[in-house]
C-alpha cells in the first residue's frame, strides 16, 4: 500500500492509513455512483473519502507501471491518498480531502436553470478558463 499525505495533516498519517479497512463500515454516503464518497471523521477534521471505481486490467497495468492513478492526479489539491496493490497491479485507490459542507455542482446538473443563473455561469467561465489552460477534464 502507498498513502502519501500532506505534511499539513500528517499528524493524521495512522487515521488516513485505516481508511481502506474501514471505508465499507463507514454509513455517511455522499455520493454513491461510478465512485463513492464517503464523510467520515478524522480527529476533528471532516473529511469527504472517494474510492474509485476498481480499474479494469488494462488499466490496472496502466495506472501500476506508466501513468499515475486517479487518486494521485487528485491528490496534488488534497489531503492525502492511498493506493493498494494486489499481485503488483493496482486494485484500489483512495482520495481524501477536507469536508466543506458545501453546495456541489451536481445539484446544478438537474436541468433548472431558473434561479441558478450566477451559479451556472460561473460554472462556465471556471470550465472555460481550464480549457484556455490547457487543462482537459477527461470525466
Amino acid at each position: 500500500m502507498r498513502v502519501i499525505v500532506n505534511p499539513k495533516y500528517a499528524h493524521l498519517q495512522k487515521e488516513i492509513e485505516e481508511i481502506p479497512r474501514s471505508f465499507q463500515k463507514e454509513r455517511d454516503v455522499v455520493y454513491d455512483g461510478r465512485n463513492v464518497l464517503k464523510r467520515i471523521g478524522l480527529g476533528s477534521i471532516d473529511v469527504v473519502v472517494k474510492s474509485f471505481k476498481k480499474p479494469h486490467i488494462i488499466n490496472r497495468v496502466v495506472y501500476s507501471f506508466f501513468r499515475q492513478s486517479k487518486a494521485e492526479r487528485s491528490y496534488i489539491y488534497s489531503m492525502a491518498m492511498i493506493e493498494q496493490f494486489q499481485n503488483g497491479l493496482l486494485s484500489h485507490s483512495y482520495y481524501i480531502c477536507c469536508y466543506d459542507g458545501g453546495e456541489t455542482v451536481r445539484s446544478l446538473m438537474d436541468g433548472k436553470v431558473e434561479g441558478n443563473e450566477d451559479k451556472l455561469s460561473a460554472f462556465a467561465r471556471y470550465t472555460a478558463a481550464l480549457h484556455q489552460a490547457g487543462i482537459l477534464h477527461l470525466d
